[in-house]
């Protein structure tokens, strides 16, 4: 006994063009160099925190706006803040779970590829953002907070909660 399959039926074309796409597409997830220099130099220095060197001018700078730096003082440390890399850490099984649901929403013709990875990509930056805004160490110093209004250290005015995007890349 053989089994026929009618060519309305035959879905094989189009999940093989799904396939394909999933297999040569990929999201990429971050703050993107080439959107704006000074918010991925931002997001770098929070990410990785940074030491820099006092020098005459900012300690100039520093005094005139009210902060006074101790005469021995040659650097000024700001600590990692990593809500990239933690973030992804944190929610890892959360996105791996929500990316096969949309795999498999694709591959049942439900929604398209493009779809399905603008659904994740959508997912994935709306719970960095989330993990970005709760974290509260290590605390800014206090003169900061004093400058900013907030004792949100990754808040100031949103542009580095904002800048967290994604990217289809093919």
């Amino acid at each position: 006994m053989s089994v026929k399959v009618k060519e309305s039926f035959n879905h094989i074309p189009k999940i093989r063009k799904v396939l394909e796409y999933l297999g040569s597409h990929h999201l990429e997830i971050g703050i993107f160099g080439e959107d704006d220099s000074k918010i991925l130099m931002i997001a770098r220095v929070q990410e990785f925190g940074v030491e820099i060197e006092v020098t005459e001018k900012m300690r100039n700078y520093l005094h005139a706006i009210g902060f006074h730096l101790r005469n021995d003082t040659d650097k000024i440390t700001i600590s990692e803040r990593s809500f990239m890399r933690a973030g992804f850490d944190t929610k890892k099984k959360d996105f791996q779970k929500t990316g096969e649901e949309i795999v498999y929403k694709v591959i049942g013709m439900k929604i398209t590829p493009k779809a399905g990875l603008d659904i994740l990509g959508n997912y994935i930056v709306g719970q960095l953002q989330e993990y970005l805004t709760k974290i509260t160490r290590p605390p800014n110093h206090p003169f900061t907070v004093q400058q900013k209004g907030s004792s949100n250290p990754l808040i100031d005015e949103g542009r580095l909660r904002q800048a967290i995007t994604y990217k289809i890349r093919g």
